[in-house]
Parts: structure tokens; sequence; C-alpha cells
């Protein structure tokens, strides 16, 4: 873990509410694995106290980005920051996902900002681990919704998309999407990695599951310091408590105890 101020590069708005922000972050670029975060401080005073997790996106050379949505006011605060200003990061932080070497196809399955890190982990995949087919199934409410479209559509993989109101691809859910392409991704070799709303992710569990796939997937939780010393991200796996900030936000989905309502059992351990 590194902390450091460093220097903004860019941030752009991909709609009114999504931004992607780029920062010459060499010390924590040289150690990021997919699936790993950032943890930031929106301001330079006392509000909001409390840093920010974001996953890692991109990392470029000496360059990262992160993919943030504006809903209070830390983001808001981001959104107000230009090229040139700083910003003050911990990171890489977390457990990231895992990267068998035997795996023949790799499946992403992200839905709305939950494609943040899917992207890290697709080019990842494609450059540094040459796996021989990468696909990414990306859906959202709507085609405006679909933020990192273009920047897929560039890479060497197979990409579906979905959108709920039909804009752009299958109409339907991203889960749709997923069931209906799965005779053709039902193989040997073939592992899930999932990031996106808790029920969609224990959805694509369920499906996974049925097929006899493996499968990983980032969860996203509130927290507080985001190096495992609060204990208030736990989540209840089969083998006890885990913290989502230090043994996660990646864990082996069949691992995590889901409710019924499709909800990880959450919760400061006693």
């Amino acid at each position: 873990m590194t902390h450091c101020k460093v220097p903004i590069r860019a941030n752009r708005a991909h709609t009114r509410d999504c931004w992607c922000m780029e920062v010459h972050a060499p010390a924590i670029a040289a150690q990021a694995a997919p699936g790993q975060f950032v943890h930031v401080r929106c301001g330079s005073g006392y509000t909001p106290l409390l840093r920010r997790p974001f996953s890692i996106h991109w990392c470029h050379g000496e360059t990262l980005a992160i993919l943030y949505q504006i809903v209070g006011p830390g983001t808001t605060q981001l959104a107000a920051l230009s090229p040139g200003d700083t910003l003050d990061l911990l990171g890489p932080l977390g457990h990231g996902f895992t990267i068998p070497a035997d795996r023949s196809t790799a499946v992403l399955v992200g839905g709305g900002m939950g494609i943040a890190p899917l992207q890290f982990l697709a080019e990842h995949l494609l450059h540094r681990h040459c796996v021989p087919r990468v696909v990414v199934i990306y859906g959202a409410s709507t085609v405006k919704n679909l933020v990192c479209y273009e920047s897929l559509q560039r890479l060497n993989l197979d990409l579906f998309v979905a959108t709920e109101d039909g804009t752009l691809g299958r109409c339907g859910t991203v889960i749709d999407c997923f069931k209906a392409e799965l005779p053709g991704l039902r193989r040997r070799g073939t592992r899930c990695y999932g990031c996106g709303p808790v029920k969609m992710l224990h959805q694509l569990v369920r499906v996974a599951d049925s097929a006899g796939l493996e499968c990983e997937v980032a969860l996203e939780e509130m927290m507080a310091c985001g190096v495992g010393a609060c204990r208030g991200c736990t989540v209840l796996t089969h083998s006890g408590y885990q913290r989502v900030c230090t043994e996660g936000p990646v864990f082996p989905a069949n691992e995590i105890a889901w409710t019924a309502a499709g909800v990880p059992t959450g919760g400061v351990p006693t």
C-alpha cells in the first residue's frame, strides 16, 4: 500500500452523473491488480471526513483511472477538480480477481457502474495473460448509461450488451443477456467474474452455479478505514465474517452467505 498525493491528468463527464478521473500515480499503478481499489480523500478539509473507495478502472503505464458516479458531497467535490489539481490516495488496497493459468475462456458480467473494475480485468486478461477468449456482458438501464461501451469495443473481445429499455443490444437485464449467451459459454475452462448491484450478483451466482461455472464477484460496500481496522464492512461467508476491504472486495461467489433476498449478510461480528 502506498499513500501519495498525485496530479490529476483528466476529469471528464461521460454523462451528467458519471465521471472518469485519470491520475498520474506510478507507485500505485505499478502494484495494482484488477479488482483492487484506491481510497480517496475527496476534499482538502474535514468534509467529508472519511475517504471514499473506488475500484481501479484501468492502468496504462503510470496512469490509473477511477470511474465514479456523483451521489453525494464527496463525489460532488471530485467532479469539481481539474487537471493539475492533486488527489490524496491510498492504494492499491484489497484482494483482486483470481486468474488461474489454465483458463481458456473468461466471462465478465457487469451491471451499471459495476463495469468499473471489469475493464481493467479485461485488459489484463488480454494483454498480460493472453487468455484466448474474453467475453464481456454489459448491461444498464439505457444506452446512455453504457458509459464504457466504446472503450470496450476497442478491445479484442466478444462484447454483448443489454439495456432494460431496449435502446441498445438485447432488451432486458444483464442476467437475461448472460442466460441467452450461456449455451456458447458453457465449456471446460470457463470462469465467470461479476460486479454490480448485489441482487444482480446473486442471480449471476445462481445461473453460473447451475451451469457448473466457477464464479468470483466483487462486492461494493461502504468503508471507513479501507485497511481492515474498523471492521465496518464485514460480510458473512461460509468461513466466517470477512472484511470486504481486505479479504475482499473479490470473493469466490459460493463462499458468500447470501440471504433469500439475494443480499450478502453483513454487519460487525460480535
